[in-house]
């Protein structure tokens, strides 16, 4: 029984050591405008989703994004914007039929928010 628990603790811990943050780069120039807003504009922004008038809440803008997209500037695991289109949510997003977000879009956004989700 000593060897079972044993065997289910190093497991348990093999997979947590499996789940990984996207990498910062070094030296990261990630920008609201330039970066994040074409990403949610193209992906979150369509008229029947996060558009002004799609639902209760827009992802158009940084203050819609802020506002209503849960980012805990700093914190991109804390935030809902990351949970959701990193599939660490049951609120999966964007939903079928749209194509998750890429990998590359998923960390451009991570990386934001840790550097502060500033307005840039």
């Amino acid at each position: 029984m000593k060897i079972l628990s044993i065997c289910i603790g190093i497991v348990s811990l093999s997979l947590m050591a499996c789940r990984t943050e996207p990498d910062i780069p070094s030296n990261p120039k990630v920008l609201f405008q330039s970066d994040i807003q074409p990403i949610l504009t193209s992906s979150c922004g369509q008229a029947e989703c996060h558009a002004k008038n799609g639902s209760e809440f827009s992802l158009i803008g940084y203050d819609d994004v802020i506002d209503h997209g849960g980012v805990i500037k700093g914190d991109a695991r804390a935030s809902t914007l990351y949970k959701v289109i990193s599939n660490r949510s049951s609120n999966e997003m964007p939903p079928e039929p749209a194509e998750l977000l890429d990998s590359k879009s998923i960390k451009l956004i991570y990386v934001w928010i840790e550097q502060g989700a500033k307005n840039n």
